[in-house]
């Protein structure tokens, strides 16, 4: 690390994950937060009654700094996004904005490698 460098690096195990996945994280004193480095696409469910509950989660959504894309698919009462977040914050964060019940559905890692090839890796 050199001297004008405040940024330091760690592993965290995040227990609610299958395996003790390991999340590398990088935490910037400039912006005092705690930034993941790998691109996630997770898929939740909630309840989506009417149009004014369909507002109100897209309205968290788009406040969500940490997320690249979103897809709110009000028939099957499933909302998925994608971005470089931890999934259980993304989560957390939600649930507390719009006053409803989320359930993970499923979390994927997507892995960019040098060719521009995207994979996909369930966890």
């Amino acid at each position: 690390m050199l001297s004008g460098d405040t940024s330091r690096e760690w592993d965290v195990g995040i227990p609610d994950l299958p395996n003790d996945h390991q999340f590398k994280l990088k935490w910037s004193s400039s912006k005092k937060r705690i930034y993941p480095r790998e691109f996630y696409c997770m898929t939740m469910r909630m309840n989506i009654d009417c149009n004014g509950c369909y507002r109100r989660i897209k309205r968290a959504l788009m406040q969500m700094q940490e997320l690249e894309s979103h897809l709110v698919e009000k028939q099957h009462c499933r909302v998925s996004v994608c971005g470089t977040f931890i999934p259980q914050d993304i989560a957390i964060q939600l649930r507390k904005k719009i006053n409803r019940r989320v359930e993970i559905m499923e979390i994927k890692e997507v892995e960019v490698t040098n060719d521009g090839a995207v994979a996909l890796k369930q966890l």
